[in-house]
């Protein structure tokens, strides 16, 4: 593999995302992983055609306040994105604790 698990940064419903940094660099990315398994239950149709879509999306956008993309490993068992990293938490968790954003805030 190309990069390196630094650490675990987020974890949702369908994916873990990880801290990675290039190998034999300094540059740091997020690895967003997706488990097979969960992608082929007969009930998860919908999130495997979700995640092509993202991908599908992710690669032909270029605009500097959405996430890039990277890279697309598939690997037998898993599919990870390696996207830009963004840090300062879940936009979500700051709405929630905000209540809203002004709009220069957003």
């Amino acid at each position: 593999m190309l990069y390196e698990v630094i650490q675990e940064i987020g974890r949702g419903a369908t994916a873990v995302v990880f801290l990675v940094k290039k190998k034999g660099t300094d540059e740091s990315y997020a690895l967003k992983r997706f488990d097979k398994r969960d992608l082929i239950q007969p009930d998860s149709a919908m999130q495997q055609t979700s995640l092509e879509r993202e991908i599908e999306i992710l690669k032909s956008c270029c605009h500097p306040h959405i996430v890039k993309l990277y890279d697309v490993i598939d690997t037998k068992d898993s599919i990870s994105l390696v996207l830009e990293l963004v840090q300062g938490g879940q936009v979500f968790d700051r709405l929630a604790a905000n209540g809203h954003f002004s709009e220069p805030e957003a």
